[in-house]
């Protein structure tokens, strides 16, 4: 059996890991939201784009 010290601090480094591996895993997971969301709104703005045609800022080009 382990002694008081050792068991102490193997608790606390067990805790330090999954308090570090929970942080990752949410760190992740809203990297991957924002990456999918930053994909739709380019593409949002891309189609935004080529409906705004060629001429967008000439005064006068358009129809």
């Amino acid at each position: 059996p382990m002694d008081t010290t050792t068991a102490a601090a193997h608790a606390a480094l067990a805790g330090l890991g999954t308090a570090g591996a929970s942080a990752g895993l949410v760190e992740g997971v809203r990297r991957l939201i924002v990456r999918r969301l930053m994909r739709r709104r380019y593409a949002r703005w891309d189609r935004a784009w080529a409906r705004a045609g060629q001429t967008w800022g000439r005064a006068g080009a358009g129809s």
